[in-house]
């Protein structure tokens, strides 16, 4: 027998001061509910005990969530009793599979010792025990929040558990299948970006530089006529202008250093810029030997730094930025630590943080992820990581 902190209570008080808390002899009746026996009680208490067994049975068949109820065996198994038709359609087991089962019996490894554990935690500490439970049955993989409460007899022993499950598959599976959309989006987007950055760049820009040269030769053809040397030189300094324009907004769609250039020097030409237009100065580190990224996930690191970069501006009050490439056995990662007065995580979930938010979404849909932690003494310390194997990616197809 299972003996908890109400057995010991119970032994210090007197057979006559007991009080029953109404565990009769439960059996496994016709619609598998449980019921007390009815031996030896008069026709209205079996109408009454008649009519809670409807009342159960109805519970166990139209609750919309899952619902069972486990014997605890003397011998410390568990045995189920009864389950609602949620549950069995959710498992896609039958009834005559499940009731009367070892719990051993239906509960796939690997999750059915972690589920008897649990079992075991709510007997000994005499509470209701919540948990998050993945387990692949007939029906599919199944994603279910799990709470227990144990039940005790007069001598505080634990003779049942009773359990309800909530059903989160479909909630799991649709965040999944809005993190892929989101994940082909940003993709999409990022496409869009590069091809608007190589026309900019490979035909906008190069037809301003014709133009220029088209005004030095006209400088070059007009005699030294003051009239026509002061209009080409206008226009010089306009066309200078809109390159350098151009040259910002093709930088700012898609960096052409992301196609030519590790991402340690287009990190620095980032820095660079910024460090021009705020006053902020930004170091890049990198690890020695730190691995060539496929452009994809260069890309991902880029945008990034620029997200955290535009929030140092904007929100830290900082004066220095480092930038920091690092990689171990299991992760390639990038972390950006600021000076400035410092960001909580709770502050992510803020409506100004849809961008970090986009880039979080985007790294755990490559298998990564995003942290950030308050810094020491005082600033932000953002880390972004993706899993090594992107470089190895990035070395095999470099390779052939």
């Amino acid at each position: 027998m299972l003996r908890t902190e109400p057995a010991k209570r119970a032994e210090g008080v007197s057979k006559k001061k007991k009080v029953s808390r109404g565990t009769a002899a439960w059996k496994v009746g016709p619609r598998d509910t449980p019921k007390p026996s009815v031996v030896g009680m008069d026709a209205a208490l079996r109408e009454k005990l008649a009519a809670r067994e409807r009342e159960v049975s109805a519970i166990y068949k139209n609750v919309p969530g899952i619902l069972f109820y486990v014997a605890v065996e003397p011998d410390g198994d568990f045995r189920f009793l009864a389950m609602s038709d949620g549950g069995l359609t959710a498992m896609g087991l039958s009834r005559e599979r499940v009731i009367g089962s070892r719990v051993i019996d239906v509960i796939p490894p690997p999750s059915c010792e972690m589920v008897l554990n649990h079992y075991r935690e709510a007997i000994r500490s005499g509470k209701t025990v919540r948990w998050e439970e993945i387990s692949v049955y007939p029906a599919g993989q199944r994603y279910g929040e799990v709470a227990v409460t144990p039940l005790y007899d007069s001598n505080g022993v634990a003779t049942h558990l009773i359990g309800i499950v909530h059903d989160v598959t479909e909630l799991r599976e649709s965040h999944a299948r809005i993190r892929e959309l989101a994940e082909r989006l940003a993709i999409v987007r990022e496409d869009e970006r590069r091809a608007v950055a190589v026309t900019l760049h490979e035909r906008v820009a190069q037809e301003l530089y014709a133009a220029q040269l088209s005004l030095k030769a006209l400088e070059r053809k007009s005699g030294g006529r003051s009239g026509i040397m002061e209009l080409a030189k206008e226009l010089s300094r306009v066309i200078d202008k809109s390159i350098e324009d151009v040259r910002n907004l093709t930088d700012q769609l898609y960096p052409t250093s992301l196609v030519y250039l590790p991402l340690s020097e287009a990190l620095e030409h980032l820095a660079r810029q910024l460090g021009k237009a705020s006053g902020v100065r930004v170091v890049v580190e990198q690890q020695p030997e730190f691995p060539e990224l496929k452009t994809e996930s260069r890309a991902l690191f880029f945008r990034a730094a620029q997200e955290a970069l535009a929030n140092v501006v904007r929100h830290a009050v900082a004066k220095n930025v480092t930038i920091r490439l690092e990689e171990d056995s299991e992760r390639i990662a990038m972390v950006v630590a600021d000076d400035g007065k410092g960001v909580a995580p709770v502050d992510l979930r803020k409506p100004g943080s849809l961008g970090l938010l986009g880039i979080r979404e985007r790294f755990v849909a490559a298998g990564g992820g995003l942290r950030v932690e308050r810094g020491s003494p005082r600033g932000t310390c953002l880390m972004v990581f993706l899993p090594s194997s992107e470089s190895e990616a990035a070395r095999s197809t470099n390779s052939r």
